[in-house]
């Protein structure tokens, strides 16, 4: 893979080096906390910086361990593209498809040839186009307190094997543009959501998966979009029964760690709820929702240790 691995090299240690950038510097916080807790002082304070400093530090620890497992540039491709077929003929096509006109390159999706680049903060994905099965937009309501905050955008790729792949965006006009761009490197691809298609995924896939290839086999040309296809296909979204209350759960579970209320019990519950709904298709699963329970549980163990320390070093005087 010597005279095809530049672009590879480059994407995989930029990920890379985005997750030393924040596991050296909370790992080093974080030992010095422990090193300060290690000093003579008041019990409560020594107990506040170690549990302070093994927080920061597994965070740290959490980052480093995951360069390390990840390898370098040339094994984290290599563990991706494994599935697929040979490494050295995907590093090929990808290096070619890198050089060659009309391909598409964006700060988050790049399409060399019939490979797929997902550019994550902490990661790079790629997928063959000939996997694509089926993509839409997904746009999420966000709500702090029963306040609007905002949208969240997401391209999701569905790939053969039934895994997902989520593409989050600042804008519905990105989400536009790339969905259309892929749309038109892999035209096989069933593109769009209505409620009908998922229960159709869900049910047989098989099928899908024969009509896909059919197409592929026997590409027709797609008539040309009508003005409001767009528009009305940015509507054709997923619908959930409300809006995960992740941020807040978040926002409680971390507040748990620094105020000394029942905060992190209400960040458990709020979070188990939401899971809960999550596991019946009510909701659009949340990776925040769970830290923000972690947080919370943690948060109440923090504080009750604190307090029973203070409450003991009281009454020994």
């Amino acid at each position: 893979m010597a005279n095809a691995k530049t672009f590879i090299q480059a994407e995989f240690s930029r990920s890379g080096a985005n997750l030393l950038k924040l596991g050296i510097p909370f790992a080093v916080i974080g030992a010095s906390l422990v090193s300060a807790a290690v000093v003579p002082g008041r019990l409560p304070a020594m107990a506040s910086a170690l549990a302070w400093g093994l927080i920061f530090l597994s965070i740290g620890c959490v980052f480093l361990v995951r360069r390390i497992v990840r390898g370098g540039a040339e094994a984290a491709f290599l563990k991706q593209v494994g599935a697929f077929g040979a490494a050295e003929t995907a590093a090929a096509e990808i290096e070619e498809g890198s050089l060659a006109a009309g391909r598409v390159e964006h700060k988050k999706l790049a399409v060399f040839g019939r490979w797929a680049i997902i550019r994550k903060t902490f990661s790079t994905l790629l997928f063959p186009l000939d996997e694509l099965m089926w993509l839409y937009r997904n746009e999420t309501q966000n709500y702090v307190n029963g306040i609007k905050t905002g949208k969240e955008i997401a391209i999701k790729f569905v790939l053969r094997s039934g895994g997902v792949i989520k593409l989050p965006l600042r804008n519905a006009l990105d989400a536009s543009d790339l969905s259309a761009a892929v749309s038109e490197k892999a035209p096989w691809a069933i593109a769009g959501y209505t409620m009908a298609l998922e229960e159709l995924w869900k049910r047989d896939r098989a099928a899908w998966i024969a009509e896909v290839d059919k197409r592929k086999e026997n590409p027709e040309p797609s008539p040309a979009p009508a003005p409001d296809a767009e528009r009305t296909l940015s509507r054709n979204v997923p619908s959930y029964a409300r809006a995960p209350r992740s941020g807040l759960v978040f926002g409680l579970g971390l507040a748990s760690l620094f105020v000394p209320l029942p905060l992190g019990v209400v960040a458990a519950v709020l979070g188990i709820i939401d899971k809960t709904d999550e596991a019946k298709g009510r909701l659009e699963p949340r990776k925040l929702t769970t830290a923000g329970i972690v947080l919370g549980i943690f948060g109440t163990l923090f504080q009750g240790v604190i307090f029973a320390l203070m409450f003991f070093s009281r009454r020994g005087k």
